[in-house]
């Protein structure tokens, strides 16, 4: 199954606005919504850094060949 991530770069009080609805919902019992996969960034500049060009060749790798550990997570990209 398939699952699809979404990423989001928001401003940090928007992040911290929804964050504080979901915990007062929680404290008042309500049921938790489901909710798909997010990375939230706070600026731009952070989401640029994590999709710099080797780190995304790392992704790619890691995808593509599910490595068991850290160690033949690095041996794939020549890390090691």
């Amino acid at each position: 199954m398939s699952t699809t991530l979404h990423i989001r770069v928001d401003e940090g009080e928007q992040l911290h606005e929804r964050a504080r609805e979901r915990l007062t919902r929680a404290e008042r019992g309500e049921p938790a919504e489901p909710m798909e996969p997010v990375l939230q960034f706070e600026w731009l500049v952070d989401f640029d850094r994590l999709m710099s060009e080797p780190n995304l060749r790392l992704l790619r790798a890691i995808a593509r060949h599910e490595p068991e550990s850290t160690t033949a997570m690095a041996e794939l990209v020549d890390h090691g």
